[in-house]
């Protein structure tokens, strides 16, 4: 597969064919250039609009019908590009990498039998993070014959080159596809640096500070200037531009240094020796030394990469620290929308994954127990005794309510914590304190009542079960919702369906009684309550922009809340990337993203390092914008006329994008030209004339 998280398969594809030749296989080097040439060019790939159309090649014969081996032989290695696993997945769709309910094509199967009966393979490696073999159908865990991924694979020893940040997810490669996982890391990080307007405006600010005691008879022009070029960086808003005063100053340079000092990755990753020597060693009979999944900045004692992934304790999460950070950035969080309300929050929205839990060890759990006043005990106890809920007395304010949205990773990775919070919910339950004391008490002894009315036929005890369920997630079986299909298809007609999509998706509930069971009507319910929402950004591999799931499970979240309340809730993002704990509003979140990367020369530059790997996650970030535009209306219109400008005005970027990866590039433009459409930004004449002939070159192109 060409398309793993922050890999360059074609330079890393290549540089494995390298190391095998050396270790004495029977194969040859192929250049990046030429594997592109074979996979794009001549046609060897799943969707037409990623690649020209090819003829000819390797075909197999399954049940009765020809299929295409999509591939080359190199000797005795043979490169191949997995198949859609759906019949009807001609565009493509993600959300069904996931769907544990469909089972593989006919094409899919054709392929993996292939390479057992018809290329004899005594090995099968996967590249990058991740495939769709280990969402196949079949058992969570204990693979028996009747599951697709152990059918598949059969007795083949299966290798996978898997991102070392990703340790939930790895997990179920390594379990569901019975993979010895040899770990990659990701692009190196550097500082973002400023460039442009923001450069100019720092360089504005020094001068002014200058001038107070050189000559203050120009600080008066200066601090207009300054306020002007603030304003048009979307630092300052309303009269801040005519009127900027030192505090906007301190604000203005806070950012600045935020932008400056943000890490970004550069460029891609490509195997290095270690992960090479790693997967050599474990197909010539040698154990894969383990190693742990994380955050490399945060921890770097997982390095060196090329070692056998593992996951730790579920029963430790959260830690100590973890929990710490959590509750700082719950503290924080209330106490800034206190300050924009006047009010504590009646019930907050989080967003929980598995991936986040593992790398942070707990963070988001830290929030959610702040919320609800429940702490760690501080004497040692068992692994299901670690919890205890505070006094109301010693609670400084109300006892919050929460809605808890979990993803499938996080249903089957951790759950113990689902059922610790459910007991921890039933305590509470149990104090029985007034609606002044606890919303969640006070929200639940409504919600019941309610339930009983309208279901008369329920039990008492069930409609409490229901009615105290705060924690709500895909389906048993399912890990997302289908919000990035219909992001990238633009098929959508009001924003409103990207909320009722999000609720639909993700509202089984996990109660103390039940898991997985269909609870809209209670969802529903909980979601009159939310006042805001938030999610834990963790690592600095990932701005919000930098990931589709960001903006299917916060911004499908945002839209959800605001079709049951008929208003946007307060809109919040922890960053504990760093040493100390922050909190924003999402706007400003996403701005640092946009402004650091996919705006930023720097990052630009690292990533046409890549040509048609650069362009296609470039590609990927642009979808990604369009994804936040649409569930939260958080992206300005002025930022789309910057990427725009950026990336449709300027001739010679503009150029060497089209000859890299002409599909992903009409793709952008694609995503501009609908933006403008939309109604995100009023595109002037001359942006969307831009738009077109940008189009109509790379469509030029990729005609020829």
């Amino acid at each position: 597969m060409f398309g793993g998280a922050f890999l360059d398969t074609f330079a890393s594809a290549s540089r494995l064919l390298e190391g095998l030749k050396e270790a004495g296989y029977d194969t040859e080097g192929r250049s990046p250039e030429e594997l592109q040439e074979v996979f794009v060019t001549g046609g060897h790939c799943n969707l037409p609009q990623w690649c020209e159309e090819g003829e000819g090649g390797i075909t197999w014969e399954f049940e009765g019908e020809e299929y295409p081996i999509r591939g080359i032989c190199v000797g005795n290695v043979f490169l191949g590009l997995q198949p859609l696993r759906d019949p009807e997945g001609e565009s493509g769709d993600p959300g069904r990498y996931h769907d544990r309910n469909r089972k593989p094509s006919g094409e899919y199967q054709a392929f993996y039998y292939w390479i057992r009966e018809g290329f004899q393979a005594d090995a099968m490696i996967h590249f990058g993070t991740h495939g769709t073999l280990e969402f196949l159908p079949g058992k969570d865990n204990g693979m028996i014959g009747s599951c697709w991924p152990d059918q598949l694979v059969g007795e083949i020893p299966h290798f996978y080159y898997y991102y070392i940040g990703n340790p939930s997810e790895a997990m179920i490669a390594k379990r569901r596809s019975l993979a010895t996982l040899v770990s990659y890391q990701a692009p190196e990080l550097k500082k973002s640096g400023l460039y442009g307007e923001y450069q100019e405006l720092k360089e504005m600010i020094g001068e002014y500070r200058e001038s107070i005691q050189s000559a203050p008879e120009r600080c008066g022009d200066l601090l207009l200037n300054i306020g002007k070029e603030g304003k048009s960086c979307g630092f300052l808003e309303g009269d801040s531009g005519e009127n900027c005063s030192e505090k906007d100053l301190d604000l203005l340079e806070e950012r600045l240094y935020e932008y400056e000092n943000s890490l970004i990755t550069d460029g891609l990753h490509e195997i290095n020796e270690a992960e090479l020597n790693g997967l050599v060693h474990g197909l010539d009979g040698g154990y894969v030394p383990v190693g742990t999944a994380g955050d490399v900045v945060k921890n770097p004692s997982i390095l060196p990469s090329g070692r056998n992934l593992v996951q730790f304790d579920p029963r430790l999460v959260p830690t100590r620290t973890a929990c710490e950070r959590g509750m700082k950035a719950a503290q924080l969080s209330v106490e800034a929308y206190h300050e924009k309300t006047g009010t504590y929050p009646d019930t907050t929205a989080l967003i929980l994954w598995g991936l986040e839990t593992s790398r942070s060890q707990g963070e988001t759990i830290g929030q959610i127990l702040y919320y609800l006043g429940i702490r760690l005990k501080t004497e040692k106890s068992s692994y299901d005794d670690r919890l205890e809920v505070i006094p109301t007395e010693e609670l400084d304010r109300p006892r919050m309510d929460v809605v808890i949205h979990i993803c499938g990773f996080f249903r089957d990775m951790y759950p113990n914590l689902i059922d610790n919070l459910n007991a921890m919910l039933r305590q509470i339950l149990r104090l029985e304190e007034g609606p002044e004391k606890s919303y969640f008490t006070a929200n639940t002894r409504k919600m019941a009542e309610e339930l009983q009315r309208s279901h008369p036929e329920m039990e008492e005890r069930e409609a409490w079960d229901l009615a105290s369920c705060r924690i709500f997630g895909p389906k048993e079986g399912e890990y997302g919702t289908r919000l990035t299909d219909v992001v990238r298809k633009g098929s959508w007609k009001d924003a409103a369906e990207i909320g009722s999509s999000f609720t639909e998706d993700l509202s089984y509930g996990y109660s103390f009684r039940r898991r997985g069971v269909k609870a809209q009507e209670v969802l529903a319910g909980q979601y009159d309550h939310v006042d805001f929402i938030s999610q834990v950004r963790n690592n600095v591999e990932y701005e919000l922009t930098d990931l589709d799931h960001y903006y299917e499970f916060y911004g499908g979240l945002a839209r959800a809340v605001e079709n049951k309340k008929g208003r946007k809730p307060v809109m919040l993002v922890a960053d504990t990337t760093g040493e100390a704990v922050k909190v924003q509003d999402l706007k400003s979140s996403l701005e640092r993203g946009i402004a650091t990367r996919l705006l930023n020369p720097g990052w630009i530059q690292g990533m046409m390092r890549h040509d048609y790997h650069g362009v296609q996650q470039i590609a990927k970030r642009f979808e990604n914008v369009m994804g936040f535009a649409a569930s939260t209306d958080a992206v300005t219109g002025e930022t789309f006329s910057r990427m725009t400008r950026c990336y449709a005005g300027d001739e010679k970027l503009r150029k060497q994008m089209q000859q890299s990866n002409k599909w992903a590039y009409m793709k952008m433009m694609e995503r501009l030209m609908e933006a403008s459409n939309r109604g995100y930004f009023e595109a002037t004449e001359e942006e969307l004339s831009q738009i077109r002939e940008a189009y109509l070159e790379a469509e030029g192109e990729a005609e020829e």
